[in-house]
């Protein structure tokens, strides 16, 4: 299932998938019959710490361009899944970080290596 922005926002997810932005669409990750492709932008506005990870267990492709995690904890393999296009441009981390499978938290110049297009970082 192709979307141009997934976001969650009042504990529910979001979804725009035609040319306005503000057209967006209640999407519940249980009842999703096909894998979810990220074409634009994913916008996490939570507590839930895990929720980004229940998430990528849902997409089979990210190519955002913006990626805007708040209070999120992930792992570096799945921020590898988040930016793995290499098309982010902007990022956002309010409250969030990135860690190693050892819970060790993984500092930001290692992130901005992966990062080639980066224009703007929020941390």
């Amino acid at each position: 299932m192709v979307v141009k922005e997934l976001k969650y926002d009042h504990n529910k997810w979001l979804y725009c998938k035609g040319k306005y932005s503000w057209n967006y669409t209640r999407l519940d990750l249980d009842t999703l019959s096909k894998p979810l492709w990220i074409t634009k932008g994913l916008n996490c506005y939570t507590e839930d710490e895990g929720l980004v990870s229940r998430l990528l267990s849902k997409a089979v492709v990210c190519d955002v361009k913006n990626l805007r995690l708040e209070d999120q904890i992930i792992t570096w393999n799945e921020l590898k899944l988040l930016i793995s296009s290499g098309n982010i441009e902007n990022l956002t981390f309010c409250y969030s970080h990135v860690e190693y499978e050892n819970n060790k938290i993984v500092g930001i110049d290692e992130i901005l290596q992966l990062l080639p297009n980066v224009k703007q970082i929020r941390w």
